[in-house]
């Protein structure tokens, strides 16, 4: 028999798109899953909409939160309820290909066949155009361990994992304003988890930019996130090493260095491009240049 795969998808008060997720997930070619949805209190007519489903799909379970929580909140949720022997996500404002699940399984299972160990699988991200058609989004490398990880998010929002190594980690942060699905990653791959990219794009991801999408921290939570997660015990990080993951903080908030984080860099040895944003920003400051001339 095939292994039962749970799919969890948080959700705030996004019907249209909600509906649009579920029924990519529940026409998925291999059925054999359970789509656990958790709403964080809704108020546009979601709960109406939920409470019926599982009258209509067996398959679907809804889980109502008495106060608005977050979306990690929402994840903890639905992966202590999962009952699959596997266990994938799917943000309420994207959806996924009918051949979503099939292909993140035959990843898993060929990569067991190799004789890897600690296989943990990231879907392949796309966005689809106006024209409809699919496009790959950049995720530059095929294999991500923990070394990888420490410089950047390579995966992306969402992996596939046996359920236990969800809970082994510890979860997703709740405390965390940003880099939710990041911190999880990290303390996955700390554990020994290596994260394979499955082969086919399926996992279409609305590249909305008006939209408030859970995975689209503002800017200002971004530092807060990467001061929790850089303390961790369990990622044990090196002061050059935070040094290095710091820079995610900079690259996403294209926020200005300041003198002393240059000099931080500098005497930890880390080479940095004037040509980027936030040092040029930092230099333009202390030594009056523009910001845009003088450096290339």
């Amino acid at each position: 028999m095939s292994s039962l795969v749970s799919i969890y998808i948080p959700t705030f008060n996004r019907l249209e798109m909600l509906q649009r997720a579920i029924h990519s997930v529940c026409s998925q070619t291999y059925d054999h899953l359970e789509v656990l949805v958790v709403d964080d209190c809704s108020s546009d007519g979601t709960r109406a909409y939920l409470e019926h489903l599982p009258e209509q799909d067996a398959r679907i379970r809804v889980f109502l939160k008495d106060a608005n929580s977050g979306a990690c909140a929402s994840r903890n949720i639905a992966l202590r309820n999962c009952r699959g022997v596997f266990a994938t996500g799917l943000d309420d404002d994207d959806y996924v290909l009918p051949s979503h699940v099939q292909e993140l399984i035959d990843c898993y299972q060929s990569k067991e066949r190799a004789g890897l160990s600690d296989v943990v699988v990231f879907p392949q991200m796309a966005t689809r155009g106006e024209d409809g058609e699919v496009r790959k989004m950049h995720q530059p490398l095929a294999r991500v361990d923990f070394g990888a990880l420490k410089v950047k998010n390579y995966i992306g929002n969402q992996v596939f994992a046996r359920t236990d190594r969800y809970s082994d980690a510890g979860l997703f942060d709740e405390r965390l304003p940003a880099w939710q699905d990041y911190d999880l990653w990290l303390r996955m791959a700390a554990r020994g988890a290596i994260m394979h990219k499955s082969p086919a794009p399926t996992y279409i991801y609305e590249d909305d930019q008006s939209s408030q999408k859970i995975s689209n921290a503002k800017y200002e939570r971004i530092l807060g996130a990467y001061n929790i997660v850089s303390s961790q015990n369990s990622l044990n990080l090196s002061r050059r090493e935070k040094l290095i993951l710091k820079m995610n903080y900079f690259r996403y908030a294209q926020a200005p260095m300041s003198i002393g984080d240059l000099a931080a860099y500098v005497a930890s040895g880390i080479v940095l491009s004037p040509s980027k944003t936030y040092v040029k920003k930092v230099l333009g400051k202390a030594f009056g240049m523009s910001q845009t001339k003088g450096w290339s």
